[in-house]
């Protein structure tokens, strides 16, 4: 059993190291380096060849795509979050049970995709309700695109509260806010407290 654990720690360690890389290569891809020294580096070249293998496995993941934005790279870290905590807790304790895996699943969810998603509609809520006091900014061509992105979550709360009653821009932005600011903390309470509940099984 000790050799056991030993080797799980190891890999959770492995695997650390490993979300590094990955954290490495996503932000490489967000921030374009000029020179072509760079872009051909042996470096680059061995960090693609160890950590797109992996990537590419979860970008065919249609509903991970929205238009130019790819989040298959949020999954994929997920699922080794996942591993890396299961492997982890198996050091640790030498033991892992499925109420432990499932309340790992649901944190992992809650870090990688329901609390980012909770502050992206906030975000993008928040600059509908300054639009709605500042008109001379739509101009913007910045604000105009974030203006549009903010649509989806302000059409959910228009049929959730509303249905087909006209409510100014104003009044909707405000509930909108307010709405995903309750459900940010709603949510957060209610997986701590059910992962909690699952680990005391």
């Amino acid at each position: 059993m000790e050799y056991a654990m030993a080797a799980s720690r190891f890999v959770a360690v492995a695997i650390s190291i490993y979300t590094l890389l990955i954290w490495i290569r996503v932000m490489l891809t967000w921030v374009q380096i000029p020179g072509p020294y760079f872009q051909s580096s042996p470096l680059l070249r061995v960090l693609s060849a160890l950590v797109d293998p992996y990537l590419d496995m979860f970008r065919h993941i249609r509903w991970a795509r929205r238009g130019r934005i790819d989040f298959s790279p949020v999954v994929a870290l997920m699922v080794l979050s996942i591993l890396q905590s299961i492997f982890s807790l198996f050091g640790a304790y030498g033991r892992v049970t499925p109420p432990m895996v499932a309340a790992l699943v649901i944190q992992a969810c809650w870090n990688y995709m329901l609390a980012p998603l909770c502050w992206f509609a906030l975000l993008l809520v928040g600059i509908q309700v300054f639009l709605t006091y500042r008109r001379d900014g739509r101009n913007s061509p910045l604000l105009m695109a974030l203006e549009g992105m903010s649509r989806g979550f302000l059409d959910f709360v228009q049929r959730l509260f509303f249905g087909h009653r006209l409510v100014s821009m104003r009044r909707l932005a405000w509930w909108s806010f307010t709405f995903y600011l309750v459900l940010y903390f709603l949510l957060r309470l209610g997986t701590s407290r059910l992962a909690s509940y699952l680990i005391r099984l």
